[in-house]
């Protein structure tokens, strides 16, 4: 099992740090996936993998697209 540091974009998380999640499978850095937040499903970006937590983490449900984003367009996330 594989874990990710996420950015979620919905409404309802109002922080600037990313959310941890976990996957069966590697994924790219950029890759954008679906994942529940709450009671409802939100697109994520996939930051970084991350060493297991000591906490329970949700799965991610889907892969939206298999390319991933440029590592321009993840840094100019980073800093908006």
């Amino acid at each position: 099992m594989n874990h990710y540091e996420l950015w979620v974009s919905s409404q309802r998380y109002h922080s600037d740090k990313a959310l941890t999640y976990s996957y069966d499978k590697t994924l790219d850095v950029g890759t954008i996936v679906t994942v529940p937040l709450q009671r409802q499903t939100v697109i994520a970006v996939v930051l970084r993998e991350v060493p297991k937590p000591d906490f329970n983490t949700k799965g991610i449900l889907s892969i939206v697209d298999e390319s991933p984003l440029p590592l321009q367009s993840i840094e100019l996330m980073k800093w908006l």
